[in-house]
Formats: structure tokens, C-alpha cells, sequence
């Protein structure tokens, strides 16, 4: 009898023990259509789950789009942009050396300010093997979504990774208007990171490279397209020294400002019968005043 009441009482304790382990969380469906009946029209579907639980949703993003990395790995190129995730695998940087890129929302404060923030990981990837070699965590990422491009953006020859961002608009409370970039620089170096990032591009809105060394602003202020504003920048080892800005205030006529070393304004060219606000127009202003505004 007490060796019978011995196994009674083991198994029971057995029992207990095994349910009281919490049941494994199921991944969410992350896929689903872009709109819910019962959400409002404006909230993305992935948003919506982010509502609904937040822990969950992003502990699904983080193990569906790794799962999905390590499925693609041996593939020699693959791309997969969603909403929540970007996953890319090929000669990203390198022709002798094939990596893998990643980056998944990491977190999301949903009231107020509305930001996101996503990770970024880089892997050296060999056969179906991943080799870590570059992480940024927690960075700041664009409203309800994820922006990833790998390209030469500042034409110097070597690819950068560009991460889209709202972040110098989040305290406006309201949905951005402008673009903002994370540009992280390829660097070939062994001794240094992977990918470095020049972090005084941050704050430029809708930025635009003409070459390595000159870049400028880009933003529209309305009036159909006749109002838009301009800066133009030489590009410094760690900072941005304005040269100029230029803008049309819904008139026909663009203004044109040299700044000198106090920043004091300077009209140096007005242009009549201006056109509507467009990249093209306002980057061959640049070009056309570029030897004069650089010249010592």
C-alpha cells in the first residue's frame, strides 16, 4: 500500500509540475489584408495586431522572419519586403563575399507620437551557415512600416544601406511629411564596422547626394506645388555645413541665399517664371550655382 501511495503521489506531483509549465505562444498571421472591418480604414493590418498585443506580434515578426532567413539562406539572391520585415541574401556589398540583411520591427509606442523602431543584422553567409558580422538595434524606423534600400546613395562607389525614418518629426504629433534617413556607410575595412553610420544626415529632410561631397533639402510647403524650400550642404567628416538655400513662397519666382560663416543670408539669384516644385528642377538650380558657392 504505501509503495502504491508512493507512485500515486510521484505522479501527481508530476502532473502538476508539467501543467503549470506555460503552453507555448502560437505565431500570429502576420499576412492578413492590409485593412480589418472592424479597424478603422487608416490602421494598417499589421498595426492592428500591434494594438491588440504588442508582445505577441512582435515576438511573431522576430521568429517568422528569422525562420524565413534561415529558409532562403543557400538561395543566391533572395528579397522579401513586407510591412514588419525586410529580408535580403546576394552580393550585397561584396562579389566575393555573400551576406544576408534582416531587419524586423523591434518595438512601437502606438499613443501619441506613433514611433517604431526596427533591428538591423547583417550576416556573413556561408552554404546554409550565418555568421553575424554587423547589428544596429533599436533603431528608429518610418511610420508603420519598414524602409530598406541598399544603393549607392551618395555616389561614391560603394553601396550604402539606407534606413527610412520619421524621427525628426515624431514629436510633431501628427502623420510625417517629409523622409528622413539612417545612411550606413559600407566599409571594407577588416579592422573597422561593417557598415558605419554618418549620422548628421538624419536630420535633413528628403535628402538628395549630387556628388560625395554636396548634398540638399528637399521639402514642399503646398500652393499646388509653387511652394518648396531648399538647403545645400558640403558634406564634412562629421557634420553639414549649409552653403545655401533656396525657395519659392507660391509666387513664379525662386529666391536663391548664400550663407556665409555666421550664417547671414545673401541674395545671390532670383529665377523668374520658377516651375512647380520638383527634385530635378531644384537639383540643376544646385548644379548651375555649385562653382559659386564652392569657389574659395
Amino acid at each position: 500500500m504505501n509503495l502504491k501511495f508512493f507512485l500515486a503521489v510521484l505522479l501527481l506531483l508530476l502532473f502538476g509540475r508539467l501543467s503549470a509549465q506555460p503552453a507555448a505562444q502560437p505565431m500570429l498571421y502576420l499576412d492578413g489584408p492590409q485593412q480589418l472591418a472592424c479597424v478603422r480604414d487608416d490602421v494598417p493590418y499589421i498595426v492592428s495586431l500591434l494594438m491588440a498585443d504588442k508582445a505577441a506580434t512582435l515576438q511573431s515578426i522576430k521568429t517568422v522572419t528569422l525562420q524565413r532567413l534561415q529558409e532562403h539562406a543557400a538561395e543566391p539572391y533572395y528579397l522579401d519586403k513586407r510591412p514588419y520585415a525586410h529580408i535580403e541574401i546576394g552580393n550585397l556589398f561584396s562579389n566575393t563575399v555573400k551576406h544576408a540583411l534582416v531587419a524586423y520591427f523591434s518595438d512601437a509606442h502606438l499613443k501619441g507620437n506613433s514611433d517604431y523602431y526596427l533591428n538591423l543584422y547583417v550576416y556573413e553567409v556561408k552554404g546554409n551557415v550565418l555568421e553575424q558580422v554587423f547589428k544596429a538595434e533599436n533603431l528608429s524606423a518610418y511610420y508603420q512600416t519598414i524602409g530598406i534600400d541598399i544603393t549607392d546613395f551618395n555616389h561614391d562607389g560603394s553601396p550604402d544601406v539606407l534606413v527610412a525614418t520619421n524621427e525628426p518629426e515624431w514629436y510633431h504629433n501628427n502623420r510625417p511629411v517629409r523622409l528622413y534617413y539612417h545612411m550606413l556607410q559600407y566599409n571594407s575595412q577588416p579592422a573597422l564596422p561593417l557598415l558605419i553610420e554618418y549620422k548628421p544626415l538624419l536630420n535633413i529632410p528628403n535628402p538628395h547626394f549630387i556628388n560625395p561631397g554636396i548634398l540638399y533639402s528637399n521639402s514642399d510647403c503646398g500652393c499646388s506645388g509653387y511652394c518648396w524650400f531648399s538647403k545645400l550642404f558640403l558634406v564634412q567628416d562629421n557634420e553639414l555645413k549649409q552653403l545655401a538655400e533656396a525657395g519659392q513662397y507660391c509666387t513664379n519666382v525662386a529666391s536663391v541665399y548664400q550663407l556665409d560663416n555666421n550664417n547671414a543670408r545673401t541674395l545671390i539669384a532670383e529665377i523668374m517664371q520658377a516651375s512647380i516644385h520638383d527634385t530635378e528642377y531644384i537639383e540643376n538650380i544646385w548644379i548651375d550655382l555649385i562653382p559659386r558657392l564652392t569657389a574659395k
